[in-house]
């Protein structure tokens, strides 16, 4: 099974691995860098849109017809019952056109940095700041620093591709999404 990954960033290329692995055991997965075609910090329903433009650029490309799976992926920032969340969103499309969308578990966003997020910074330098590190992004992320490393941005994302994985178990089964 050959799976392109719209990104070359190790973590979601890692996390997309070990999400197909678990249901297919000769798996290859293939980072390849595209446009998100959204902003460097994306907000609310731009996230999904991110990872479904990740999608689409995939598809586009040279080799695309060799591709079995085509998955994007998109961290975000959004505002739910008055409260900021960061997240991720996996979209997976397969060569025929059948598509899967999953949501990484939330979690808040420290007060200060939203104003930062809002005016256009990225979540990962300012992890970065704060953890005196740099690239985190490529390693625990926003969730590893915040969870004092129970949690890492791995894991994170591999939750939100399972997720995305619902509509490939069951073949025939339409489901709703008729928008996208």
């Amino acid at each position: 099974m050959n799976v392109w990954v719209g990104t070359e960033n190790p973590v979601k290329v890692a996390a997309t691995r070990e999400a197909f692995l678990r249901h297919h055991p000769a798996v290859t997965v293939k980072g390849v860098r595209v446009d998100s075609g959204v902003s460097p910090q994306p907000v609310g329903e731009e996230t999904l849109k991110g990872a479904l433009n990740r999608v689409r650029a995939l598809k586009s490309l040279p080799g695309a017809e060799e591709v079995d799976f085509f998955v994007g992926i998109e961290g975000g920032i959004g505002r739910i019952w008055g409260c900021w969340f960061a997240f991720g969103v996996a979209v997976i499309e397969d060569a025929r056109g059948r598509r899967g969308i999953g949501f990484s578990p939330l979690f808040l966003l420290p007060r200060a940095w939203i104003p930062r997020l809002l005016s256009g910074e990225e979540l990962g330098p300012l992890v970065d700041e704060a953890t005196g590190r740099s690239m985190t992004k490529h390693d625990l992320g926003a969730i590893g620093y915040l969870t004092r490393g129970d949690m890492d941005r791995k894991e994170l994302y591999v939750h939100g591709l399972r997720a995305a994985l619902v509509p490939f178990f069951h073949e025939g089964t339409e489901f709703s999404c008729p928008g996208l």
